[in-house]
């Protein structure tokens, strides 16, 4: 029970490094094992928070794509995907006017501006999705898109 160690602990479990007067320092035996202990559920607990939160969050963008889908608003998720990213950005079509407004993504655009994955991850962690998998899926969608529109 290194205090180096605690420290660490101590700001994983509550985002912050413990002061210098904290109990745990001054503390020997059993009492300093039940601050330990006590830390350790602590982020014990917050892991688990952090978990459903993100869950939650995946829930909801889940929920509106299905919205989506269900409303006949969108063929396929592909093109839900890209509806809620085109609302995100003001952009009320699909078509050539996107291209131009490729901008709009952020400061980051592969050689034929278009979005990057850090913008559409971005874009999800705004919404407080955190998903990998996720991400992929919309960025092949927007690719697939580009790829038509140049072909026209």
């Amino acid at each position: 029970m290194d205090n180096d160690i605690y420290s660490d602990l101590h700001k994983a479990a509550y985002g912050s490094r413990p002061e210098r007067n904290h109990p745990f320092f001054r503390a020997t035996g059993k009492k300093r094992r039940r601050i330990w202990d006590g830390t350790c559920d602590d982020l014990t607990k917050r892991e688990k928070e952090r978990e459903e939160a993100k869950q939650d969050c995946l829930n909801e963008y889940e929920k509106e794509v299905n919205y989506l889908l269900s409303g006949k608003l969108a063929k396929d998720r592909a093109q839900a995907h890209r509806i809620m990213f085109h609302h995100e950005l003001g952009i009320s079509t699909i078509g050539r006017e996107i291209r131009s407004g490729a901008a709009l993504w952020g400061s980051t655009t592969d050689k034929n501006n278009r979005p990057c994955r850090d913008d559409i991850e971005y874009s999800l962690w705004k919404r407080g999705v955190m998903n990998r998998e996720l991400c992929d899926e919309i960025y092949t969608a927007h690719t697939e898109l580009w790829d038509r529109l140049d072909q026209l």
